[in-house]
């Protein structure tokens, strides 16, 4: 079976795709409370992740449409805002606790790239709340894998390639600057 892009865009498949990816409020308040109970047995606080941010399968194409501050945070400016420092959320010793030492064992999933540690409280989370540590990293992990062969389809689509191109000659023409494609643009935004 050859995987091709399609000719129009299917709303109701993509919102098909986005819900079966994404965590139901129940899951994802169970999931936070599992991690903030195994930190705080280990003498660190969670802060806690609310802005968790829906998976939608239309962000793994290029361009992919940014909100002003996701623009800012990759590097574009704009005449009237003012530069604030975050500072991270766990410290050091709070993120070894989040995420465990892989020394002390890993946990993978076929298929699905990377791993992590099975001692830490983002293993230990998935196991209460997916049943299983694979099941959670291939649950947060894999679903970026599936869907793929169809983004690959739209990559290389040539009517793909041609929004590319004319993305690049107005770069070039409006701004002066030679890149690629707007997925180039995200590492060398200078």
């Amino acid at each position: 079976m050859q995987i091709k892009a399609a000719d129009q865009v299917d709303s109701q498949a993509i919102e098909k795709v986005n819900t079966l990816f994404t965590l139901s409020p129940t899951a994802q308040q169970a999931l936070e409370a599992a991690l903030a109970q195994c930190m705080t047995n280990k003498g660190q606080a969670w802060p806690g992740s609310s802005t968790r941010i829906p998976y939608d399968v239309r962000s793994q194409l290029d361009p992919s449409p940014l909100s002003l501050a996701q623009a800012q945070a990759e590097g574009y400016s704009s005449h009237n805002y003012s530069q604030t420092q975050s500072l991270p959320l766990l410290t050091e010793e709070a993120m070894l606790i989040y995420m465990g030492d892989p020394s002390q064992g890993s946990i993978s999933v076929e298929g699905v790239p990377g791993s992590i540690a099975s001692n830490g409280c983002l293993a230990e989370s998935y196991t209460r709340v997916f049943g299983s540590a694979e099941s959670g990293v291939f649950f947060e992990s894999g679903i970026m894998n599936l869907t793929l062969p169809y983004v690959n389809a739209v990559i290389h689509d040539s009517r793909s390639q041609e929004l590319d191109q004319a993305w690049s000659a107005c770069m070039k023409e409006e701004e002066g600057i030679e890149i690629a494609s707007p997925a180039l643009a995200t590492i060398d935004t200078s």
